[in-house]
């Protein structure tokens, strides 16, 4: 009989120590304005270059705090709203571009993320300018040959190595066979078909 009354007792202790701390629990809740409906639902973000707005819908009117940062164990920057509503908008700035950031939605004492895990976004990667200044104006410009055109006057007997080797060190057109202003192997190679 002692044991079935201590074993009573026990049971009886548990559930005053469950129901005191589920009180408290709920008194705590209800004081921090994180009482039911205050939970956020549709959370959103919409990423920029150096801010982020983080929007969420809840059905009791509150007032949130984001709670953010670049390590997802290390929530230190605050952004908190002004005034309560069931529409929040929180914008964090500044943000670095392209760079992970994690959050979570702090309502009174209660914590909102991801199951345990912080919200996270990434901000837009930088973009380079495009100038809209004017295009330079394009000013026309006539172009005068450095050496005359000319036509080669050589005949297959001039073609002879030494005497091409001088044309092509002093650019003598006359030996110009391809009529392309220059004097090169190309027109040695003329000269030579034009021999056999």
């Amino acid at each position: 009989m002692k044991n079935i009354k201590g074993v009573i007792i026990v049971i009886i202790l548990f559930l005053a120590g469950v129901a005191a701390v589920l009180g408290v629990k709920v008194a705590r809740t209800y004081f921090s304005g994180a009482a039911g409906g205050s939970a956020p639902v549709n959370v959103r973000v919409l990423p920029d270059v150096s801010a982020a707005t983080i929007t969420w819908q809840s059905n009791k009117s509150s007032m949130g705090v984001v709670e953010y940062g670049a390590n997802q164990a290390n929530l230190l920057l605050r952004a908190p709203e002004t005034s309560a509503t069931t529409t929040h908008r929180v914008v964090l700035s500044p943000l670095k571009p392209a760079t992970i950031y994690y959050f979570r939605i702090r309502i009174g004492d209660e914590i909102y993320d991801n199951n345990g895990i912080p919200f996270s976004f990434r901000t837009k990667e930088r973009t380079a300018k495009i100038s809209t200044a004017p295009a330079p104006s394009i000013a026309t410009v006539t172009a005068t040959p450095t050496r005359p055109a000319a036509t080669a006057s050589g005949t297959p007997s001039q073609c002879n190595l030494s005497k091409f080797k001088e044309a092509l060190k002093n650019q003598d057109l006359s030996f110009d066979f391809d009529h392309n202003g220059v004097v090169n192997t190309k027109d040695w190679l003329i000269c030579l078909k034009k021999t056999q």
